[in-house]
């Protein structure tokens, strides 16, 4: 099995600078990792030469870079921010292609208060499925995580607890959107991550 770890608990080094991407890369390799995930947080430029020296980076190391998580919030109240939010998706598949990553992680989307459910869960399946042509069309698969809080956020994911998410799911079925299984998150909201994993794994 190959094995691949995106490092949340290195999340203040790396946003502080005193671990770089390289750096990172190196561990991951020297823990005998195949594969070093990052998130958009830490890429400080979309840039094609600065991408192609951070995949030159992950290669020197002896690793790949497997998935680009990023932290799309498609349940923004405001219209405006939503197709924003659409519109960095692509930016960031287009990095992702650059960097030969095989996944970018998408999220729901903020738990905003007076958000009503079925408006909200409108809104994120739209923003999950708005894309998937564009991944496509680079060989990026895009994958929907059972989120609990992204790192700049202020609530938690709009798609908590499990019948949220498994109503996107259902939703969104088809070839194109992939899950991403978090099982800690389920234990976060206090769902059985096992009882989800039954209605998903197909």
């Amino acid at each position: 099995m190959k094995l691949t770890c995106l490092p949340v608990s290195l999340y203040p080094d790396l946003s502080a600078g005193r671990l770089t991407l390289g750096e990172w890369f190196r561990m991951a390799r020297s823990l005998g990792l195949d594969g070093a995930d990052i998130s958009v947080a830490h890429v400080t430029s979309q840039a094609p030469a600065f991408v192609d020296e951070l995949r030159r980076e992950a290669a020197d190391a002896g690793v790949q870079i497997v998935m680009l998580a990023a932290y799309s919030n498609f349940t923004h109240p405001d219209a405006i921010v939503r197709a924003r939010q659409v519109d960095d998706v692509r930016a960031w598949i287009e990095v992702a292609a650059r960097l030969g990553v095989t996944f970018v992680r998408l999220t729901a989307g903020e738990a905003y208060p007076g958000l009503p459910e079925d408006v909200g869960l409108g809104w994120v399946v739209e923003g999950l499925t708005a894309c998937l042509d564009d991944a496509a069309s680079t060989g990026v698969r895009l994958v929907f995580e059972n989120h609990t809080r992204g790192a700049a956020w202020k609530y938690n994911d709009f798609t908590h607890p499990a019948d949220r998410f498994l109503n996107v799911v259902r939703r969104t079925a088809g070839p194109g959107l992939g899950i991403l299984f978090d099982t800690a998150n389920c234990l976060a909201a206090n769902d059985d991550p096992l009882t989800v994993l039954s209605q998903i794994r197909d």
